[in-house]
């Protein structure tokens, strides 16, 4: 966090007031998402949202890029202030080539597989140590 800034962070989480707008204003110079600014701010995600969608629809932001959530998606949106100008036009947003496609299912498979195979040898593993246990007790 900018230390600039630390002093008009809101002291409760609903309250938005001129510090939370210059927080907002100042990460959305550098671009942000929504929730670097929900990190930033102290704000609700929701509330947030709220704002910047206004800001979107007055043409006061524009989307810079777009980049991964946890899922390994692209449909986290990084927002700049750029109030009017001329090449005001929003990043596409990338899409998976088809044989990205295709790897990403055959690694999701392999990954499946493994998975399988990994639970298969445990099971035959906790076999064979109940059986060298009690070598004697031939009822299994």
């Amino acid at each position: 966090m900018n230390p600039n800034l630390a002093d008009f962070r809101p002291s409760y989480k609903t309250k938005v007031n001129a510090g939370v707008y210059a927080i907002m204003v100042f990460q959305l110079v550098e671009g942000a998402t929504v929730q670097d600014i929900v990190d930033e701010s102290g704000l609700s995600p929701a509330t947030v949202r709220k704002y910047i969608n206004a800001m979107y629809n007055a043409q006061a932001l524009r989307i810079i890029r777009w980049d991964m959530n946890t899922a390994g998606r692209r449909n986290v949106a990084v927002y700049k202030l750029e109030i009017r100008s001329t090449s005001n036009k929003n990043a596409k947003r990338p899409s998976f080539t088809p044989g990205e496609r295709q790897a990403r299912y055959k690694a999701r498979l392999r990954g499946a597989k493994a998975q399988a195979l990994d639970t298969v040898w445990k099971a035959q593993a906790r076999n064979n140590e109940d059986l060298t246990l009690r070598p004697h007790d031939r009822s299994l």
